[in-house]
């Protein structure tokens, strides 16, 4: 499969400069040290919440405000620092809240030139990125789970796993067994922070429809990442895995999701009460938005003997990575409090009975898409006994149907490699995902961009090519984000269109090269490239009528160019084995 990469640029989410935020009653510590420090006043939230909206990327209006007692200042080694939580707003929606979940939240800033600036994002409780000093005052210690390496997790879970019993009959176990064999699995590029959060679990149960751009694919659960916090998905990942087929629909990438799927089962859900069992999936709540919105759900691996608990946790932030994380020994009411003061937890229990078989589904689409093109996706699903009433698609890029029938027509706008996914939901409310993966690739237009080779502060991180006629023969005007440059290149094109077509070349080591495919003088098909000393131009075997249309697409074997030859044919010349 021919991977294409592109690269991207943050853009500023549209939304109105967050107001002032209202003074917070409870906060519970003044500054380390008052030399020069901005207090914790008013104005100080304002400023906290406007680094924050602009360090995530996320719009004013969807921020409610710091969470009572988790604002601080202080000054460690002359610069002043501030840790707070916020909350999401009445007025976000489910996807924007659930950016909010896994630690999310939390923002460390430093005070820089008169502006306060969001440093990293993180559980509360582990206070990432903060002088050890602060953390001290601040009562914010070093648990485990904030500075356990992944290698080490890794480990643990193993053992733990082998001590499982041998006969995994029980859904608890199952439930088990699977979040311990994901213990350490990735996101994709690795990050430090959730200003990007890539992970595979979003794409396998087809979540609120993140994004891929910018992520990377998983090798080993060969999907491509999406962008999205991901506790929940994991969580219900592994359900839906280990064979729980409930009312599997009320569950989604926002971790409430499983309090709203507990209550509709009827479970008595009381805070900071109940004996957890292996299985149970663990609900974390600010006091005053339960049942609105969840900061973490994470699931019991193992109940010891003196009370403590293990726990595998999907999305949390590790010194190298975000990860699924395997924390041990914990207690429910301390280790609450990586969420913030006074967190409060829920237990969910899985089903206890036997639970209804999901319905049988397939899934059929494209394995290659060009851009701006119908790519016709299909699933067919059955239930025994029932009927199949819904099915759900998301495509990678941010899009999803929820279609009634089983055919959908999906156009991709961007090349890269995505994952498309559908549940299919059944009578009896079980379901099924499915996924596809598809190498999107660009069609040749006027221009091609490549990714730009110049010195550091170039001012943009691609070249653009668009080939011309000129008195010469041939040209390429070439744009490097300041301005446009011609320059004269080999060929010899007769009237008629001209492709502009870039892709790894193996001709250039692999690099992205730009290439242009026209009608020579002669009446062969030419092309023009730039080769890794210099622009090169060559005959290839085909022969476009006068005033043909060219057009090129880079296929997994290799480019491929189109045109109608003299007799009016539609034809077809094609890279093979690098001729």
């Amino acid at each position: 499969m021919t991977r294409i990469s592109s690269c991207r640029t943050w853009r500023r989410l549209p939304g109105p400069v967050l107001a002032a935020l209202a003074v917070i009653a409870a906060l519970t510590a003044a500054p380390v040290s008052a030399a020069a420090s901005t207090g914790t006043g008013p104005a100080t939230e304002t400023s906290l919440g406007q680094a924050f909206e602009a360090g995530r990327h996320i719009p004013g209006s969807d921020i409610a405000g710091i969470r009572p007692g988790t604002l601080h200042t202080g000054t460690a080694a002359g610069t002043e620092w501030a840790i707070a939580s916020f909350t999401p707003s009445a007025s976000a929606g489910k996807q924007a809240a659930a950016g909010f979940q896994d630690g999310a939240a939390t923002g460390v800033f430093k005070y820089l030139s008169g502006t306060w600036r969001l440093v990293t994002t993180g559980p509360y409780g582990c206070g990432e990125g903060l002088p050890g000093t602060l953390k001290t005052a601040w009562g914010l210690a070093d648990p485990a789970g904030c500075t356990g390496t992944i290698a080490t997790q890794r480990a643990a879970a193993k053992r733990a796993l082998s001590a499982l019993p041998a006969a995994q009959a029980g859904l608890d176990q199952s439930i088990a067994s699977l979040a311990l064999s994901q213990v350490g699995v990735s996101d994709t590029p690795a990050v430090t922070g959730f200003a990007l959060d890539c992970d595979p679990y979003s794409t396998l149960t087809a979540g609120f429809s993140a994004n891929s751009d910018g992520c990377g694919y998983d090798g080993t659960l060969n999907v491509e990442d999406e962008n999205e916090t991901w506790c929940a998905d994991f969580n219900k990942w592994v359900w839906e895995q280990a064979g729980v087929t409930a009312d599997m629909n009320t569950l989604n990438a926002g971790s409430v999701s499983f309090y709203d799927w507990a209550q509709r089962q009827g479970e008595p859900l009381a805070a900071d009460t109940g004996t957890p069992a292996v299985g149970d999936s663990i609900v974390f709540f600010e006091p005053s938005l339960v049942g609105v919105y969840a900061d973490h759900v994470g699931i019991v691996t193992s109940v010891n003997p003196d009370g403590t608990i293990d726990m595998v946790n999907g999305d949390f932030l590790g010194s190298a990575n975000v990860h699924v994380e395997f924390d041990t020994n914990i207690s429910l009411t301390s280790w609450a409090t990586m969420w913030g003061p006074g967190e409060e937890w829920f237990i969910v229990t899985p089903p206890s009975g036997a639970q209804q078989p999901a319905p049988t589904a397939t899934m059929s689409g494209p394995r290659t898409a060009v851009t701006g093109t119908d790519s016709l996706f299909r699933a067919d699903g059955s239930e025994r006994g029932g009927s199949v009433s819904a099915y759900y698609w998301t495509f990678g890029d941010g899009r999803t149907t929820n279609a009634t029938g089983p055919d959908v027509t999906h156009v991709y706008s961007e090349a890269g490699t995505y994952t498309a996914s559908v549940t299919v939901t059944s009578s009896s409310g079980t379901i099924t995902t499915l996924t596809r993966n598809i190498t999107v690739l660009g069609a040749s237009s006027a221009v091609a961009a490549v990714p730009s080779n110049s010195v550091w502060f170039a001012t943009t991180p691609v070249d653009e090519y668009m080939f011309v006629h000129s008195a010469g023969g041939l040209a390429a005007d070439t744009w490097d984000g300041a301005s446009w440059l011609q320059v004269a290149v080999p060929g010899d094109p007769a009237p008629g269109g001209i492709a502009a077509l870039a892709y790894p070349d193996p001709a250039a080591d692999d690099a992205m090269t730009p290439h242009a495919y026209f009608r020579a003088a002669d009446g062969s098909l030419a092309q023009t490239y730039l080769g890794t000393s210099g622009w090169v131009t060559q005959d290839l075997p085909g022969q476009p009528a006068d005033n043909s249309n060219i057009v090129a697409t880079a296929a997994a074997g290799g480019p491929e160019v189109f045109y109608e030859d003299s007799a009016g044919q539609l034809a077809e010349s094609s890279e093979q084995s690098g001729t």
